[in-house]
């Protein structure tokens, strides 16, 4: 539970998912070689999630089963759109007089424009 005067803590992103969508992201630019070299290490260090062979033995998931195992994917700009709907409800929680004053929100940096 929370202290008062505390910030709540978020909920923590799985680290998988994370990956994902950065790969959905690289995947879909021309960015091809920083793709490739974050698929392969994502897949060395075994930060896809496990897959389990018909034997029940365990392994680390490659791009493929990991993708296969999320299902659908969704499109390579999803990450972007996510990091929009963030700040669009950043911008929409401050004061009215703020957000009119205010040049929009990044989420570099800090001060009063940054998230953090």
């Amino acid at each position: 539970r929370a202290r008062s005067g505390a910030r709540p803590r978020m909920a923590d992103v799985p680290q998988r998912e994370l990956y994902l969508l950065v790969l959905r992201f690289l995947e879909g630019s021309p960015c091809t070689e920083a793709y490739n070299a974050l698929r392969r290490e994502a897949e060395a260090h075994g930060l896809l999630g496990e897959r389990i062979d018909w034997r029940g033995g365990r392994a680390a998931a490659s791009f493929a089963n990991a993708t296969g195992a999320a299902g659908s994917l969704p499109p390579s700009n999803h990450l972007q759109g996510l990091l929009s709907q963030l700040l669009a409800l950043s911008h929409a929680q401050r004061p009215a007089q703020e957000r009119v004053d205010m040049p929009s929100l990044t989420l570099l940096g800090s001060g009063p424009r940054s998230l953090f």
